[in-house]
This record gives C-alpha cells, structure tokens and sequence, in this order.
C-alpha cells in the first residue's frame, strides 16, 4: 500500500463532499496532481496551520476521480478556428 500524505485544501471538492480548508489524506502522487492543479496545498505549514485549527485529515474517497478533478483543472481549454 501507498504511504498516505496530508494536504490542506484550496477549493471545495464537490463530488467528495469536502470544503475548501479542509486536510485530506490520500497517495502522494494523487496530492502531487491536485497541488499541481491547485486545488490542495501539500507543503507541512499549510497542513499544520489547518491542523491547529481543528481540522482532522480525512480520507480524500474516490482517489481515480481526484485524479480526473486534477487533470481536468490543469487543462488548456482550446478553440478551434
């Protein structure tokens, strides 16, 4: 099994549920694609702050869907001429 990391969130995940300032943990590379995406924040600060403010982690469901919200966010829209 993959090591699970932590991650405070940026925007509401809506098909999980989970609102923005929220931790989620799921597999780092599933973080590493929403960072990059820029709906969660991995850096340990971010997290720790979340964490001192009464948020627990939570198990982010559904880790192929996150991957699709991830790619998705990162995506150029194009138009055709």
């Amino acid at each position: 099994m993959a090591k699970l990391v932590k991650a405070r969130v940026l925007v509401d995940i809506a098909y999980a549920q989970i609102k923005c300032g929220q931790v989620i943990q799921a597999e780092d590379k599933v973080i590493k694609a929403l960072a990059d995406g820029g709906i969660v924040d991995g850096y340990p600060d971010a997290v720790a702050y979340a964490e001192a403010h009464g948020q627990k982690a939570v198990d982010l469901p559904n880790a192929d869907a996150a991957l699709e919200v991830a790619v998705a966010s990162t995506e150029t829209p194009t138009t055709e001429q």
